[in-house]
């Protein structure tokens, strides 16, 4: 990176860390005064070095970039004694604080920063210039541009140097001095004889030319004398032109008859003679001695008594003057010259200033450098018409401040400047009046039009607020300070709440009141980490009703808020969450690692009941409903057949109908008592026909069912009789017909008092049945014996007789 670009990048950072402690920041209600003081006697501290730190390391700080580190300083000193004015300290605090600046200031300011800038300016833009211009001619043997140039920059050596020594800082004047004030010395006394030459060759031939050829000789003999005592020729261009200009205006006299020398009366004859006294002066040398001897004295003493008016640069430089010229008018060749020398060097010297002249020139400087420029930086803000009256009035109070005699003069007339050039209005003001009459239109009108939705205290604080913006609009200074007013007003207006707003309010305030303390009763039902939870959750719905717009939204976020809150679990939840997850973990994997001795559709009615049971274990309430709903669910699916038990099923159930329809066409054939033991036989076999687990032991147990089964009789066909008792007394069946029975009673027997259940009828199946009647009143009976089975019947006859008496 440029070395050039590095330097303005960190003088730019500097500049705006300085500028930083000056913002609104700096000014606003966090800071105090003496954090202003301090910041800007620390910016001020610090000015300096952007010119003293780069020449340590022997480089020269050029002005332009001190500009604006000197207007930030002067802004910020400005500010903060408008700032320290302004406060609410005694006033002798702040005749000390300031004074204190104003030393501070002077110091760095007035004695570093701004001098060296004057130094720095005069070296580039006149001294160094004149120094080129001299060279130039120089090199390019232009004697009368050398001359030219010689005297501007005798001029500037011997009256206007002293610049260079008026601010602090060693190393940055030692700097300066090297760079400028050294080389333009040692050029002008390598050029002193040879332009003194050139000068007098001049007038040798103006003499010449105007006739007066023996005062041509005599300044002819001067020339001569002067380049016998330097070497003219040879060297560069400049000499050899200047030697050959020489040699011209010589031969001019070549012409003319050789002078003869007039003795001389010695005015001081020597006593007695003699031929080893030295020869006495002539008049001419001693006239001319006599004269130097006088102007140097002269020299000497000239503004002695004046000294302590002048500063120490200055007084150094009125010496050098006095060294410098004592030399020139020792090598005066006539008491002409030396007269000239000296009115010269007074003219030097008058031309150094004195201490109050300085102080006057610094002022003069730093004023019509403030007038020059002022309003420069914001030029465009004026038609052109103003702009020109600025400029009239600038040139105007420039002449006026260059005319002032003392600092103070010079200080009212920028003053008066400024205050004059402040009247001249910019295109923004001569716009701000339109901007404050529609502004304070807006402002008069505004809210008007909803004034019914205002309490009458708050539409007065309105009115209230109205009039004091209204007065604020009016001291605005810009267009953009009465937009601001204006929307700093309307904002303000738009901060009192109407009817609505306030009802708003009171809604908000009812729904934190009632948020905040929302499941605080039960804090120890939560864990640190969910209460923290709950507790950011408010403060979330807390700013979400405060940003509502409306009581219905107030409540709105109310319900959601505590919704969004009823979702955090309790620990007693999160326990509840965790029974699930396990629970439903099982459950999803139940089964799943004998998939493959399922169907589809035994599978399928599965994955819908593990579905069905998921919904279940979710809608638990408790731990233990989750650990019973588990159970239920693995017992359901348990029902789920697989297919090989669902070929079990089918054989059970092939089974099982069988067994139950087995003898059913039949049913008549058993008396009760076996179809009964059927039946329980048939139950029996069921339950080992479902206890099977293989579809052959349910083909085995429906053989043994079967079996069994058949062993149980059928009802008798057998409708015949094993005898026959009336009373107890056996009948004796009829050897002539078996199906005839007689008994004879005892005597006294009534045979019409025999009722059949008198009469015993054993059938050889017990289970047949045998119905008993009399044909006769007794005497003789009819039994009918009808088989078991209901197939077969036999009709008996039982003849009653009495023994008789």
């Amino acid at each position: 990176m440029n070395k050039k670009i590095v330097k303005q990048t960190v003088v730019a950072a500097l500049l705006t860390s300085s500028i930083f402690s000056f913002t609104s920041t700096s000014y606003g209600k966090e800071t105090t005064i003496q954090r202003s003081i301090d910041a800007v006697k620390l910016e001020m501290k610090k000015a300096p070095l952007y010119y003293v730190d780069p020449a340590l390391k022997s480089v020269l700080e050029p002005s332009k970039e001190l500009y604006p580190v000197l207007n930030s300083v002067k802004k910020h000193y400005k500010e903060v004694k408008q700032q320290i004015q302004s406060s609410n300290l005694s006033t002798k605090e702040k005749k000390e604080k300031i004074k204190e600046l104003d030393a501070l200031f002077d110091e760095k300011i007035t004695k570093g920063v701004i001098p060296y800038i004057d130094a720095y300016n005069y070296a580039v833009k006149y001294l160094d210039p004149i120094l080129k211009e001299m060279l130039d001619a120089h090199a390019a043997g232009d004697l009368e541009g050398v001359e030219q140039a010689y005297h501007k920059l005798s001029y500037q050596l011997d009256s206007r140097t002293s610049i260079l020594y008026r601010f602090t800082g060693k190393a940055p004047r030692d700097l300066l001095l090297e760079k400028y004030k050294k080389p333009s010395d040692a050029k002008r006394d390598e050029l002193r004889i040879p332009v003194t030459i050139y000068m007098k060759n001049n007038e040798v031939l103006k003499l010449w030319n105007e006739g007066k050829k023996e005062e041509a000789r005599k300044v002819m003999d001067e020339v001569l004398t002067l380049a016998s005592k330097t070497s003219i020729d040879g060297k560069t261009n400049y000499l050899n032109l200047l030697s050959k200009e020489v040699k011209e205006a010589e031969a001019l006299f070549s012409t003319l008859p050789k002078p003869t020398p007039t003795p001389e009366v010695p005015s001081n004859p020597s006593v007695g003679g003699g031929g080893n006294e030295e020869p006495s002066e002539s008049t001419a040398e001693r006239k001319l001695r006599i004269a130097k001897t006088n102007a140097i004295a002269v020299l000497s003493d000239y503004k002695e008594v004046l000294k302590n008016d002048y500063s120490t640069a200055n007084w150094f430089t009125i010496s050098s003057l006095k060294t410098t010229w004592t030399s020139t008018i020792n090598a005066a060749t006539t008491p002409a010259a030396v007269a000239q020398f000296l009115k010269d060097v007074k003219a030097a010297i008058d031309e150094v200033p004195t201490k109050e002249q300085e102080a006057l020139e610094v002022a003069k400087h730093q004023a019509l450098a403030g007038l020059t420029y002022y309003k420069e930086d914001i030029k465009a803000n004026y038609s052109t018409e103003n702009w020109s009256t600025i400029e009239t009035l600038i040139t105007s109070w420039t002449n006026t401040v260059n005319a002032a005699m003392t600092p103070a003069e010079v200080d009212q007339a920028l003053i008066e400047a400024k205050a004059a050039i402040d009247e001249v209005p910019t295109m923004e003001q001569e716009a701000l009046e339109v901007a404050k009459h529609q502004a304070l239109a807006g402002l008069t009108n505004y809210k008007e039009d909803v004034k019914a939705n205002y309490s009458t205290e708050n539409w007065s604080t309105i009115e209230t607020l109205i009039t004091s913006w209204t007065n604020t609009i009016n001291a605005a200074m810009t267009p953009a300070e009465v937009d601001q007013a204006l929307i700093e007003a309307k904002a303000a207006i738009d901060e009192v709440p109407t009817m609505e707003q306030e009802a708003l309010e009171v809604a908000k305030h009812q729904a934190i009141a009632g948020l905040t303390n929302y499941k605080e009763d039960v804090k120890d039902n939560y864990s640190t980490e969910n209460w923290s939870t709950i507790e950011t959750l408010i403060t979330s719905w807390t700013n979400t009703i405060n940003a509502a717009m409306t009581p219905v939204e107030v409540d709105q976020a109310l319900i959601e808020a505590k919704a969004a809150i009823d979702e955090v679990p309790t620990m007693e939840q999160e326990a509840l969450e965790v029974a699930k997850h396990q629970a439903l973990a099982d459950l999803t994997n139940y089964k799943e690692d004998v998939k493959a001795n399922y169907s589809t559709e035994n599978w399928s009615t599965i994955e819908t009941l593990i579905t069905s049971w998921t919904n279940t274990i979710n809608d638990a309430m408790t731990p233990a409903e989750v650990e019973q709903a588990l159970i239920e669910a693995k017992a359901a699916i348990d029902e789920v057949p697989t297919m090989e038990q669902e070929a079990l099923e089918v054989s059970k159930h092939q089974a099982l109908a069988d067994l139950t329809n087995y003898k059913e066409d039949v049913e008549d054939d058993y008396s009760t008592a076996n179809w009964e033991a059927i039946q329980a036989l048939k139950t029996t076999w069921t339950s080992t026909i479902n206890g099977a687990t293989t579809p052959i032991e349910v083909d085995q147990a429906l053989i043994e069912a079967k079996a069994e089964i058949d062993q149980v009789e059928v009802k008798s066909n057998v409708s015949t009789i094993n005898g026959i008792t009336v009373k107890n007394i056996s009948a004796v069946v009829d050897n002539s017909d078996l199906n005839v029975y007689n008994v004879t009673l005892p005597s006294g027997t009534v045979l019409a008092d025999i009722t059949e259940t008198d009469i015993i009828t054993t059938p050889t199946n017990l289970d047949a049945a045998v119905k008993t009647t009399t044909i006769d009143g007794g005497i003789t009976w009819q039994i009918v014996v009808t088989s078991e089975d209901g197939k077969s019947t036999n009709t008996y006859k039982l003849n009653i007789t009495i023994t008789p008496q």
